[in-house]
């Protein structure tokens, strides 16, 4: 199958490219060759969203770091605002695939591919993140919750583009862990990102704990936050919050690992991580 490759400058004309030959984006191509290997259905008409200046940008808002799509993990990991800002977003850049992948990857192929794994969905859906799209119809921002719908699905529509990320600069400190079968090159059995603020006791404040590869998709748990949330972490207390946790994730058997290995992972990644989030601040 032969290809025809557009090169666009802006996002406007990206956007009109698109509109007129209902091409597909391509920014690292990490995730569209995959699928074209695997036999499955690609577009004849192909963007590359690699020259648009504004999908590399870096800026440090007030409130905000404001991270273009287009970065690719290579860089999310040499950058020092990423590891200032959004820890656990920097730590999930070093662990994603190999330098090959992490110098094609980026971020926002990352997330509009919406595995249920994607290793950069979960700390920015633990940190609070807003999505910026852009489409023929005008600019809209979306919660990092609000983002992904179904394995391989969001609400970006097919013209719009993801253009930045917005990662709010609220002070709180943050972690990501993965496991997966191997040490590298690893696709995520599970997943997690934990975002608070503790206090000098250990106490954890404005907690988001988010886990990947155990539903549909990146899944925030909300109810073990707020039973976490401004206690002592006792035996008690964690032993209450790693078995709700295991109710708030729906996790398959597949080759990866099955749901009861899962559940099981979640559960004493969310007693490390939280353990060490306390231990970070409060000491």
């Amino acid at each position: 199958m032969s290809f025809v490759l557009h090169r666009p400058q802006t996002l406007a004309q990206a956007i009109e490219l698109q509109t007129k030959t209902n091409g597909s984006y391509l920014a690292g191509g990490t995730v569209l060759m995959v699928n074209y290997n695997k036999g499955l259905s690609i577009r004849q008409e192909v963007i590359d969203l690699t020259q648009v200046a504004e999908l590399h940008s870096v800026q440090e808002q007030e409130d905000a770091l404001v991270l273009g799509a287009g970065l690719t993990f290579d860089e999310l990991e040499h950058l020092p605002l990423c590891r200032q800002y959004a820890y656990a977003l920097w730590q999930a850049a070093c662990e994603v695939g190999g330098p090959q992948v992490r110098n094609r990857a980026t971020l926002g192929g990352n997330l509009c591919a919406a595995s249920p794994s994607a290793d950069a969905a979960t700390p920015l859906l633990a940190l609070g993140a807003e999505f910026e799209l852009v489409g023929a119809k005008g600019t809209r921002r979306v919660a990092a919750e609000q983002f992904f719908t179904a394995p391989g699905k969001t609400v970006k529509l097919p013209d719009e583009i993801l253009t930045r990320v917005f990662v709010p600069k609220a002070g709180s400190e943050s972690l990501f862990y993965k496991v997966g079968k191997r040490n590298a090159l690893a696709v995520s059995c599970i997943n997690m990102a934990v975002a608070a603020n503790a206090n000098s006791e250990g106490k954890l404040s404005a907690l988001r704990i988010a886990v990947g590869a155990a539903a549909p998709t990146v899944r925030l748990c909300a109810k073990t936050a707020a039973l976490l949330e401004g206690k002592a972490l006792t035996q008690e207390v964690l032993l209450q919050a790693t078995e709700l946790v295991q109710t708030e994730i729906a996790p398959i058997d597949d080759r990866w690992a099955s749901a009861d290995y899962r559940r099981m992972v979640c559960a004493n990644l969310l007693e490390k991580l939280v353990l060490e989030l306390a231990n970070k601040e409060g000491v």
